[in-house]
């Protein structure tokens, strides 16, 4: 063999690998792209008051039953967790675990 066959395989490695780095950029822009959208729409319920700005004292988690996430609207899955409490005005409130996180993060003031 002249090593002929050597460069055509390490072109295609090349244009696999550069095809495999664009279509993980494309996916890290569209978490981050739906990251931002969940946290406006958090800041929104926030400050319209669908949210509670206060910390929910006592808060519980479990399997779903196909609850209404109060952060991002979307279902919460009997294969999903959970996060539950009682916000303001004793009105409970359910979070998928990742919209909790974020919740609990936005609610906030900056440096606490």
């Amino acid at each position: 063999m002249n090593g002929g066959g050597g460069a055509a395989i390490k072109g295609f490695t090349v244009r696999l690998l550069r095809r495999s780095f664009a279509s993980m950029a494309n996916s890290l822009w569209r978490v981050s792209m739906e990251l931002e959208a969940l946290l406006q729409l958090i800041r929104q319920k926030l400050a319209d008051g669908r949210l509670p700005h206060n910390s929910i004292p006592r808060v519980w988690g479990g399997q779903g039953n196909n609850e209404v996430c109060g952060a991002c609207d979307r279902i919460i899955e009997k294969n999903q967790f959970v996060m539950e409490g009682i916000g303001a005005a004793m009105k409970a409130v359910q979070f998928h675990v990742r919209c909790f996180y974020y919740w609990d993060a936005e609610r906030k003031p900056p440096g606490r």
